[in-house]
């Protein structure tokens, strides 16, 4: 039995780049802000316009959790503006 220290590596696993899986940043301030500004779109509407729950949006912009890529296109599709102007920068 060879000693636990020999043990074989494990390669790492290849990134999911561009599978929608890679975390996109999307400030918290801004997704409110941007909300409000869209006819005063409620979280609710939001939501429903994106498919992302409610729960999750809340969550975003409590800074809880960080969408994927494909949740943080979704709710810039829902609010009519390109995915930067949610993120910092």
């Amino acid at each position: 039995m060879p000693h636990p220290s020999h043990r074989p590596t494990v390669p790492d696993r290849p990134k999911k780049s561009g599978t929608g899986q890679d975390v996109i940043v999307i400030n918290p301030t801004k997704l409110a802000r941007v909300r409000a500004a869209n006819g005063g779109m409620t979280q609710y509407q939001l939501a429903d316009k994106s498919g992302v729950s409610r729960s999750f949006i809340s969550d975003i912009e409590r800074g809880r959790r960080v969408p994927r890529r494909l949740a943080a296109e979704a709710l810039a599709r829902a609010l009519g503006v390109e995915l930067s102007v949610l993120q910092d920068g």
